[in-house]
């Protein structure tokens, strides 16, 4: 009788290989996770960094398009308002709950819900670069607008761990050559 020569695996090397193939498929879906939680929490980084400087923005746009100071009147630390060109008042406010708004024909809108009151307000100087800002609740007097020359901006955005502080001096684009004459 011949012998005859079988080919294939046995038993143990196909259930070793089994193993080695279960354990490379954990790895590699371990890591394909890892790699989708990166992207989520950059995701979420970039959106909240592109919606804080969009809010910043939109304030410095305002500010930048004074015309007089005077439309500073009723500003206050945690309430910027001013005229815009068609003679209506919009309002920012900084709520101590943490939400910057932006108010105008009566309708309120969030700019952002992740505001740290306490670091964030609006600071205003004359001429002289002495700081006319009211006390905190209060706002500017018609004469204490009427004196305002530069403006800061500070909001420190926060979400979970990340946080992010703007701030800037504005010189309104009209102050810079002073008071309009009336022969102009």
């Amino acid at each position: 009788m011949k012998k005859r020569l079988q080919s294939g695996f046995t038993l143990i090397e196909l259930v070793i290989s089994l193993a080695i193939m279960g354990v490379i498929g954990l790895i590699a879906a371990d890591m394909l996770s890892q790699g989708a939680d990166i992207y989520v929490s950059q995701s979420s980084r970039k959106k909240f960094t592109s919606q804080a400087r969009a809010a910043f923005w939109h304030i410095q746009q305002k500010i930048r398009n004074q015309s007089d100071a005077i439309k500073f009147f009723q500003s206050g630390p945690d309430i910027l308002s001013i005229s815009e060109g068609t003679n209506s008042i919009v309002t920012y406010r900084i709520l101590n709950d943490g939400v910057l708004t932006f108010e105008r024909d009566l309708t309120t809108y969030i700019l952002s819900d992740g505001i740290s009151y306490s670091e964030s307000g609006f600071t205003y100087f004359d001429s002289n670069y002495n700081d006319i800002t009211p006390a905190s609740g209060n706002t500017l007097s018609e004469a204490q607008a009427r004196n305002v020359h530069l403006a800061k901006i500070k909001i420190l955005f926060t979400e979970r761990a990340d946080t992010l502080e703007l701030s800037t001096y504005m010189y309104p684009n009209n102050f810079r050559f002073g008071s309009k004459k009336s022969y102009h």
